[in-house]
């Protein structure tokens, strides 16, 4: 036991000189104070003892002892602040994961523990966290805390946006693409991403390709590209030929699960014009346009005169 207080009877410490007045009448009675602190786990005793200058007949009742079993114990608090949100971890006190062991708290010292997740759905949510020690809690009141509860998240939201763009002019016969980008500008992830794109009629598919996800469809192209991150873009190409010259035009629509505040960008339209091939002349050829052109002009000139 270490001492930590005196009071009463004139005295702040042990041993003590009773004064003030410096005598004790017959059924005088004085009260002395004593705070400690027991430093140890186990069996202990404490022993006072008075006297006097006078003679004492009786000196049996000069001390008196008083003792216990001291246990250890813990008063182990829990406090819990919701600050955000995030992927599931845990750090800080040595903890990298939930139900986390600490391995010893001094008395007085307090340890912080970050734990970051995800809200998976919208509506209420409720989480609490607990505290317990080996050591005997004298005050289990604080234990758990539940900072947080009640708390009701919104609607996700998201963006979804589709650019769709080819060839202003490509040649009958030639293969060109159709090139597809979606992009999600959020502010919450897009799940459930698809694409729609109904293709011309002159328009031949040889073959369709995307960054995520899989595409189906000969006529109708679907893509179901999954989840796209707030930021992220997936693209698909679209490969294929046309056997007749004249205009394509056509329209890809993309869709989500959540609900999308920018309708206006869910959907791209392309027009192209397919033109007929113009083989390039040879250098034999040339030779003989230019004669052509050489003789029709000498024919005009001599009208002329």
């Amino acid at each position: 036991m270490t001492i930590q207080t005196v009071s009463g009877a004139s005295c702040s410490s042990l041993p003590c000189t009773m004064s003030n007045p410096p005598i004790m009448v017959i059924g005088n009675t004085r009260v002395i104070t004593v705070t400690a602190t027991i430093t140890a786990v186990g069996a202990f005793t404490n022993t006072a003892t008075a006297n006097g200058n006078d003679f004492d007949p009786d000196t049996s009742n000069n001390t008196s002892t008083a003792g216990g079993t001291a246990v250890a114990s813990a008063d182990v608090s829990l406090m819990k602040t919701l600050v955000t949100s995030g992927p599931f971890t845990a750090s800080g006190g040595g903890c990298a994961a939930l139900p986390c062991t600490i391995a010893s708290l001094a008395s007085g010292a307090n340890v912080t523990i970050n734990v970051t997740a995800t809200l998976t759905a919208a509506g209420a949510f409720d989480n609490s966290a607990t505290a317990t020690a080996t050591e005997f809690d004298p005050n289990t009141n604080n234990n758990t805390d539940n900072t947080g509860n009640g708390g009701t998240t919104g609607t996700p939201t998201i963006d979804l946006a589709i650019t769709k763009t080819a060839p202003a002019a490509p040649v009958v016969d030639a293969p060109f693409d159709y090139t597809l980008v979606v992009t999600n500008h959020g502010p919450s992830t897009a799940t459930g991403v698809t694409v729609t794109d109904p293709l011309p009629a002159n328009f031949v598919l040889i073959s369709t390709s995307t960054t995520q996800g899989s595409c189906s469809g000969t006529t109708t192209i679907t893509c179901n590209l999954g989840t796209i991150l707030n930021g992220a873009s997936a693209t698909i190409t679209i490969h294929g030929v046309d056997h007749t010259a004249g205009p394509l035009s056509n329209t890809a629509t993309v869709t989500g699960n959540e609900t999308d505040t920018v309708p206006a960008n869910n959907s791209s339209t392309v027009a192209v014009n397919v033109v007929e091939d113009v083989p390039a002349l040879s250098g034999f050829g040339l030779m003989l346009l230019a004669l052509s052109l050489a003789i029709a002009a000498a024919m005009v000139l001599r009208q002329r005169g």
